[in-house]
């Protein structure tokens, strides 16, 4: 039943790896981020770390090769196929890359990192706050997370209109559970489409989250029809800075303190 179950987790990420591919190549999202990255945190000097949770194929690692003062990088995704490919993407030479096939739970860092970047991947972390308490214990004194996240419309919009099986946590919620912890934060948006024209089974599966059937991608497909050719499909980006929010203990003070405690014990 174990060997079952593990298969067919393997194939959704491969079926999935597969899908994005599709999305990757229609969407103008990758390169405004890119942009916006350039713009904001490539030429910042004070970055020597950093933890990519989410590797994408290859777009965290893209991003990382462009800060020039970077000497070490963290790869971690829970998705072996799309690690791999990742993986291949050219980076620069005096740049160490770390790869951990794991989930972020699972994560146990060596040292501190000057960002942390989560590219579209807070969806899947069942505990969000968790997730970034832990994120921010990890960061050295003026580190920072960045976070991409899908906004109310394009994605969003599809998955509320067919996809009942899957909630469609976007960036207003992500805002709220920020707020309602006091975790302090910047925003910002960035435009960007996705060319709809001619959607085909991986596209569909790739906004749906899942193998569809033949139902829901016919059904899909002549919605994105009725639509035209492009869809709008804004991102958002929110910073948390180390500085703004201290009370949350460092990863390496709670290592120190469960081993006092264990000590005592």
């Amino acid at each position: 039943m174990a060997s079952e179950l593990l298969a067919t987790s393997i194939d959704h990420n491969l079926h999935m790896s597969l899908a994005f591919r599709d999305f990757y190549t229609r969407t103008t999202e990758y390169d405004a981020l890119t942009k916006w990255f350039e713009d904001n945190v490539a030429h910042k000097n004070n970055i020597k770390s950093m933890l990519c949770v989410g590797s994408g194929l290859g777009f965290d690692l893209t991003l990382a090769s462009k800060v020039e003062s970077l000497t070490h990088v963290t790869m971690i995704d829970n998705n072996e196929a799309q690690l791999k490919a990742a993986v291949h993407t050219k980076s620069r030479e005096n740049l160490t890359v770390e790869i951990k096939c794991l989930w972020f739970e699972e994560f146990i860092p060596s040292m501190q990192y000057d960002l942390v970047l989560f590219s579209h991947v807070l969806y899947y972390i069942p505990d969000r706050i968790a997730a970034l308490n832990k994120a921010i214990s990890m960061l050295s004194d003026y580190g920072f997370i960045l976070i991409f996240h899908q906004t109310e419309k394009g994605i969003n919009e599809l998955q509320k209109l067919f996809n009942s099986t899957k909630h469609s946590y976007c960036f207003s919620d992500l805002k709220k559970d920020l707020e309602t912890v006091n975790i302090v934060h910047d925003t910002d948006i960035v435009d960007s489409t996705v060319r709809i024209d001619t959607p085909t089974k991986e596209l569909c599966d790739f906004f749906l989250e899942k193998n569809s059937s033949e139902d829901e991608y016919v059904r899909l497909s002549a919605h994105l029809n009725s639509l035209g050719t492009l869809l709008y499909h804004p991102c958002a980006i929110i910073i948390i800075r180390r500085s703004l929010n201290k009370g949350i203990i460092s990863f390496d003070d709670r290592r120190q303190q469960t081993t006092r405690s264990a000590a005592r014990g």
